[in-house]
């Protein structure tokens, strides 16, 4: 799927905020431009995920790791 589809695909099915698609699309940036180091989130951005339970950030931030994309301090 092409770039902006996918990200407005993404926008609807998860009913996406500005913020988060923002994100998402820092994310992907700096992704492509290195595949082989790993994304260090800001507070600013992991508080862009847009939510604040515990569960659910903890989720994320095991998800995100995966892919190599991890929390900052």
């Amino acid at each position: 799927m092409e770039y902006d589809s996918a990200v407005e695909s993404w926008r609807d099915y998860y009913e996406m905020r500005d913020e988060q698609v923002d994100l998402l699309k820092s994310i992907y940036t700096r992704k492509i431009k290195d595949l082989s180091n790993d994304i260090i989130l800001t507070k600013k951005e992991i508080e862009a995920i847009g939510t604040s339970d515990p569960e659910g950030l903890n989720e994320s931030e095991t998800s995100f790791g995966e892919i190599g994309i991890r929390w900052g301090n």
